[in-house]
């Protein structure tokens, strides 16, 4: 490390500066001067975190610099950093992600819920061995085209964002079978997500859907279809398809019908119904057909 000493008080007056734009400032000299991991934990004057846990306790009121420094050693390939399977960033108050998440592409889960994010980074296609990704409490009102490339993405939780629309490229997702999508703004399904056919459970409440594509019927091992707080006004003939649905909720949406191929859903346990201007018609013959297991309160 050859810095002379006026860069080094530099550096030094940046680093301990209470304003935090003078902080990045220096942040952005150490990634124009350093050559190696090693000086940027001299010129932080720290010791080399050897894994996840020494790394987590850096930092404690500064998880700006937390993640600086993750994507510093990502970016020259700190070994234990490189081979991390599972990354919890929650509640961090980060508004963007460091493009070099995309090298820590041994993750299987990250964890990300409760920041400020309002956009991924595409880099986040070459993390093809994820299978669980949190987004919980973010503000995103979008996602990337490039999640198509999870290809191995089993769970995917983006509850609580402001999301208005989901890009066809979800029907990508062929080994997702949890997908949480509930308090958002979104008015429609894409038709593509009839192609995860290994789907389980599927969570729109409270958004703004006013219907629901015929290709619904086409996940065939969905059993669970939560559909509460929307808009819905009508239901396709194809969701008697859903041979293996435990659990329908339909409540608080605008059905004044449903088709008969309800009456198909051999496997229901749970039918949830309330607040719904049925007609008297309807109500009588799902009260019939579903008596043990529908709910009208």
């Amino acid at each position: 490390m050859n810095t002379d000493s006026k860069t080094m008080t530099r550096l030094k007056d940046l680093l301990l500066h209470k304003d935090f734009a003078y902080v990045q400032q220096g942040l952005l000299l150490i990634e124009s001067i350093a050559q190696s991991i090693d000086e940027i934990y001299q010129y932080l004057d720290i010791e080399a975190p050897e894994n996840l846990q020494d790394w987590q306790q850096l930092y404690p009121q500064s998880a700006h610099m937390r993640i600086w420094l993750l994507a510093r050693m990502t970016a020259f390939q700190v070994p234990w950093v490189m081979e991390c399977k599972e990354l919890s960033l929650c509640d961090q108050n980060l508004s963007s992600l460091p493009e070099e998440i995309g090298l820590l592409t041994q993750l299987h889960s990250l964890y990300l819920s409760w920041n400020q994010l309002t956009v991924l980074p595409s880099t986040i296609q070459q993390l093809t061995q994820l299978q669980r990704l949190h987004l919980k409490g973010n503000q995103l009102s979008a996602l990337p085209i490039e999640i198509q490339y999870l290809s191995k993405l089993q769970y995917l939780d983006i509850t609580d964002n402001a999301l208005t629309e989901i890009p066809k490229e979800i029907g990508y997702l062929q080994q997702l079978e949890t997908l949480d999508l509930q308090g958002n703004t979104l008015q429609q399904l894409p038709p593509s997500i009839g192609n995860i056919k290994n789907l389980r459970l599927l969570d729109v409440i409270n958004n703004q859907l006013t219907s629901i594509p015929e290709e619904i019927g086409d996940l065939c091992n969905l059993e669970i279809l939560y559909l509460e707080e929307n808009s819905i006004h009508s239901l396709p003939n194809s969701i008697g398809k859903l041979s293996n649905l435990e659990v329908l909720d339909l409540g608080r949406n605008q059905l004044q019908a449903v088709p008969s191929s309800l009456e198909r859903l051999s496997n229901i346990k749970r039918l949830e119904l309330s607040a719904n201007p049925l007609t008297k018609t309807d109500r009588k013959r799902l009260s019939k057909h579903f008596r043990h297991v529908i709910t009208w309160l």
